[in-house]
C-alpha cells in the first residue's frame, strides 16, 4: 500500500472512523500519521519547547494533538467500573486529629495548586491503584503518619467512566508517541520549576477532557510499577477512610551520575 502524502517525515494513511467513534474524534482523525523514531522524538521536543516561550493554551490544530494524541485516544480507552477500588492518602495533621472522609476529597478551588495534569484553581481528583502508590505520592518521611482512604465510583453514576490510558505497554515501541508522552507524564519534576514543566502535560489533559473523556491513567513518578489516575470530575467518586499507617522506612537508591 502506498502512502497518499508525505510531509516532514510524517506519512499520512487514509482510515475509516466507525459509527461508534466520537464525533469530535471523527473530525480530527481523517488520517493516521506514522513517523520514524527521530521524527517522533523531535516533534515531541518541539511541542514541549513551545511552552517555554508562551503560556498554556490548547491549539487543536497542533499536529501532535490533532493526529498523534487523537490516535492514542482512539486506541487506549480504559473503563473504570464500580467493581474497582482506588486509594488516596494524606499526611496527618501535626496534632494528629482525625480526618473526616471529606478531608480526603479534592481540595476546594481556592486551594488547588498547579498539578501534573491540572492548572491552578482547576479541581480534579488524583487517585492511585494501590495504597503504597497513594502513600508514596505524598513523599512521606520516616515515622510520618498518614490516613488512607478507599475510593470507588459513586453508585449514582450508572455506567463505567472512560479514561485514556497513557501507561506504556511492553508492545509499545520505544519511540512511539504513546511511550514518549506516557514517560513524560511520569517523569519526576523539580518543585521549583513545576509550573513550567507541567504545561505540556496539562495541555494534553485538557485536550483529552475536551474530547469527552473522564480522565487520564499514567505511571507513578515515585512508585515504580504504580499507576495513578487524574479524574476531571473531582466529585464522581465516593471516598471513605479505611485506615492509618506509619511509615517505617524510606528507601533511596542511587548510582554515580555520568
Amino acid at each position: 500500500m502506498e502512502s497518499n502524502t508525505k510531509s516532514n517525515g510524517f506519512v499520512a494513511w487514509p482510515c475509516r472512523i466507525t459509527e461508534g467513534e466520537k464525533s469530535s474524534l471523527s473530525e480530527l482523525s481523517s488520517c493516521i500519521y506514522s513517523a520514524t523514531p527521530s521524527d517522533t522524538r523531535q516533534q515531541w521536543a518541539d511541542f514541549v519547547n513551545k511552552f517555554k516561550t508562551r503560556r498554556f493554551f490548547v491549539d487543536e490544530e497542533e499536529i501532535l494533538l490533532k493526529h498523534h494524541v487523537t490516535q492514542i485516544i482512539r486506541d487506549n480507552v480504559y473503563p473504570i467500573s464500580h467493581a474497582e477500588t482506588f486509594y488516596r492518602a494524606r499526611i496527618n495533621r501535626e496534632d494528629n486529629t482525625s480526618f473526616k472522609n471529606e478531608d480526603l476529597e479534592a481540595p476546594p478551588e481556592h486551594l488547588v495548586g498547579n498539578g501534573r495534569l491540572n492548572q491552578r484553581r482547576v479541581r480534579c481528583l488524583y487517585i492511585a491503584d494501590h495504597p503504597k502508590t497513594a502513600i508514596a505520592e505524598m513523599r512521606p518521611w520516616r515515622k510520618a503518619l498518614l490516613t488512607v482512604a478507599e475510593v470507588r465510583l459513586k453508585s449514582t453514576i450508572t455506567d463505567p467512566i472512560n479514561v485514556i490510558d497513557f501507561v506504556p505497554k511492553t508492545t509499545d515501541s520505544p519511540d512511539s508517541f504513546k511511550r514518549i508522552i506516557g514517560e513524560f507524564f511520569s517523569r519526576p519534576v523539580r518543585p521549583d520549576i513545576s509550573d513550567l514543566e507541567y504545561l505540556p502535560t496539562q495541555c494534553i489533559a485538557e485536550f483529552v477532557k475536551r474530547n469527552g473523556y473522564a480522565g487520564i491513567r499514567y505511571e507513578s513518578a515515585v512508585n515504580p510499577g504504580g499507576v495513578n489516575y487524574c479524574l476531571f470530575d473531582p466529585d464522581c467518586m465516593e471516598i471513605k477512610i479505611s485506615h492509618e499507617i506509619e511509615v517505617t522506612y524510606v528507601i533511596v537508591e542511587s548510582q554515580k551520575a555520568p
